[in-house]
């Protein structure tokens, strides 16, 4: 195990791979207090068939000790030590500003993501062959099996869904953080994740801002698994509004803060959910100003 500051981490390109240059990307891992079964997403990253040049895992002020121990037996990888929980956005900016330039992709994997042995060359593959500056896998559940996510798109309301049916996919809007494989000039080009979310919804502000360097789209071809949760309260509110109001679109803003007040008065008041009604409240006062309350962060839908 090796830790390290912000600084550029020199790349580790293996001759013999033998793969075109602008195939070969960098990784950076993101990890927060999840235990020892991030053994099982940095495994599946270093024995792609396309395996990575580099690769840093960002521990998220964890202070947990286990990357220390899954570190021991690889040389292979370095661990970035934060001081403090950045959120998804923070964590993934350090670990891009430590990888430095190193490679022309760059890809950002949460820590309970485990790829398919082709994903990586399937996606790299897709990255070249047109001209885009962001694709993702197809993601499915870990113990089913099952598709939930072919990317995603904006509802009519200005919020957001997957797409789950490859029959007749739509264009493709965002592409979830679970796994993004980014075009590192453009990423950099864009100054990279938007810390102002800190969790939930900054995926979807990179994809849009991405869009703007060029094509995002989902590699049917790469497959990778995860387990889903609902997204928490208060950050479904909050960073639903600041999307829009950072975009100067105050109707799908204004719907999102419609759609919460009403969920207080249909849902949560007849039941007296003191804590639900003042997530919902504070999400969206906190999208409309954009502070920050982590204080409400866990609290989710039953």
């Amino acid at each position: 195990m090796s830790d390290t500051s912000a600084e550029e981490v020199p790349s580790r390109i293996a001759a013999e791979r033998g793969s075109d240059s602008s195939h070969n990307y960098s990784a950076v891992v993101l990890y927060y207090k999840l235990g020892s079964s991030v053994a099982d997403t940095i495994d599946a990253l270093m024995n792609q068939t396309h395996p990575p040049s580099n690769v840093i895992v960002v521990d998220n002020a964890s202070k947990d000790g286990v990357l220390a121990t899954v570190a021991s037996r690889r040389r292979d990888l370095t661990v970035l030590e934060l001081d403090e929980n950045r959120g998804y956005a923070g964590g993934m900016n350090a670990g891009a500003k430590a990888i430095g330039d190193s490679t022309p992709l760059t890809l950002f994997l949460t820590h309970e993501v485990v790829l398919d042995p082709n994903c990586l060359r399937n996606l790299t593959r897709g990255m070249s062959a047109g001209k885009h500056s962001l694709v993702g896998p197809v993601l499915k559940r870990g113990t089913t099996g099952k598709v939930w996510s072919r990317g995603g798109v904006f509802t009519r309301w200005g919020g957001v869904k997957h797409i789950l049916d490859d029959r007749s996919q739509p264009e493709v809007q965002w592409i979830d953080g679970a796994c993004l494989l980014v075009d590192t000039a453009k990423f950099r080009d864009i100054r990279g994740f938007d810390e102002d979310y800190f969790l939930y919804w900054e995926d979807v502000d990179v994809s849009a801002r991405l869009r703007t360097q060029g094509t995002i789209g989902c590699v049917d071809t790469a497959r990778a698994s995860q387990e889903t949760a609902t997204t928490p309260i208060y950050f479904q509110i909050r960073n639903q509004i600041l999307f829009w109001r950072k975009r100067g679109k105050w109707v799908p803003a204004s719907l999102a803060a419609a759609a919460a007040l009403a969920k207080i008065f249909i849902r949560d008041i007849p039941h007296w959910r003191i804590k639900v009604i003042e997530a919902r409240v504070r999400g969206l006062i906190d999208g409309l100003t954009g502070e920050l309350n982590l204080d409400l962060a866990s609290l989710r839908e039953v």
